[in-house]
């Protein structure tokens, strides 16, 4: 009895690993001729499959009647025990993998086809992530190596000033724009422009000083020729202003519809073009008016009044605002504007700091070497205070 129930117990033994064998590993479904897959034929018994070893007559009848029913029912039995082992299975390897995960990372394949790559088992790198599940994304520390504690530093604030420290600035800018006034006043148009094209910073410096100083005016001359063009001179014209300084003539005027053309020694987008006052890229009679205001400094003024004269149409007006100090004899100045082919339409010296005059041009060519001849006016010098 004892070696019929171990040749029983082994002969199960055998059919279960047979039968597990088949479950994990199902033969694909063979093709009919018209391209459509087989229906599946039910499962043989797994004692057919397999013949058990040799028996007895007594023991294969006792064998026989014992093994016969579950034999049958063997099948059915075995699939559904196989689908909850595997489940079980399934479930314990989840319950593995959340306490120790793995992640599979595959390396790039080079030149973009797998044909071309190495064997995967070659390829697959095994990163432990284990317990990566439990942590929250806001404890994630993505801003550097674990070890950099070193804040990041912010660039400090420029300390403010005192008021003894902001009042020697002051006299510093003072000092600096009095000592460019000087220059500008006491060269030529070309070594001004050089001058500043070679330091460009200088203008603004310059300008800086220049409003400050404007604020003590009782009146700003460009805003009274400003407000003339305004109220004389239609939007269609043309106004080529220059020595522009800041521009306020474009500023004002481009969104009224005026065409504003602005010259200074340094170029200053969208208004500002750079050029030297005796040659401008105007085209001969193109302007409707020409301003200089407060802008026929250089030692060779004439040449920038010749230059304004050649680029305004005949009939068009000149405007010029200057500072009293500079003219000694005003009729000795309207003279040689009138050598230009201008003639004065209005002259106000009400102003005791400036001089405003409006001429018309009444002559189609200006001869420009006439202006060669003219003295120049006296330097603007701000006293140092």
């Amino acid at each position: 009895m004892g070696k019929d129930a171990g040749k029983k117990k082994q002969l199960r033994e055998q059919l279960r690993e047979r039968l597990q064998q088949s479950a994990k590993a199902p033969a694909p479904a063979p093709k009919k001729k018209g391209g459509k897959a087989a229906e599946p034929k039910a499962a043989a018994p797994a004692a057919a499959a397999e013949k058990p070893a040799a028996l007895t007559k007594t023991q294969g009848k006792k064998a026989g009647k014992k093994a016969a029913a579950p034999a049958a029912a063997a099948p059915a039995k075995t699939a559904a025990a196989v689908k909850g082992a595997v489940t079980a299975e399934s479930a314990k390897k989840k319950n593995n993998k959340k306490k120790n995960k793995k992640v599979v990372v595959k390396a790039p394949v080079k030149g973009g086809h797998e044909d071309d790559a190495p064997a995967a088992e070659n390829m697959d790198l095994d990163v432990d992530v284990s317990d990566v599940s439990d942590v929250a994304p806001s404890d994630l520390d993505v801003s550097g190596s674990d070890d950099d504690d070193t804040p990041i530093e912010t660039p400090a604030a420029a300390p403010k000033l005192s008021k003894m420290q902001e009042g020697m600035m002051r006299q510093l800018e003072s000092a600096h724009f009095r000592f460019l006034n000087e220059q500008l006043y006491t060269t030529d148009g070309a070594t001004a422009l050089r001058m500043m094209k070679e330091e460009p910073h200088l203008f603004d410096l310059y300008h800086r000083g220049f409003r400050h100083q404007a604020e003590s005016w009782p009146e700003n001359p460009v805003q009274r020729i400003l407000a003339e063009i305004k109220a004389h001179v239609p939007t269609t014209a043309t106004v080529v202003d220059m020595g522009c300084g800041d521009a306020l003539l474009a500023q004002e005027l481009k969104p009224l519809g005026y065409t504003v053309r602005s010259f200074d020694l340094v170029a200053k987008p969208p208004h500002v073009e750079a050029a030297d006052m005796a040659s401008v890229p105007v085209k001969e009679g193109l302007a409707d008016v020409v301003v200089f205001s407060l802008s026929l400094m250089n030692t060779d003024w004439g040449k920038g009044a010749a230059e304004g004269c050649r680029v305004l149409r005949k009939g068009g007006i000149m405007k010029i605002a200057e500072v009293v100090s500079r003219i000694p004899n005003l009729d000795d100045f309207i003279r040689c504007l009138e050598k230009l082919g201008l003639n004065v339409v209005s002259k106000d010296t009400k102003n005791p700091m400036f001089v405003m005059l409006t001429l018309r041009k009444k002559a189609a060519a200006v001869d420009k070497r006439i202006a060669a001849e003219f003295e120049p006016l006296k330097p603007c010098i701000y006293k140092k205070r």
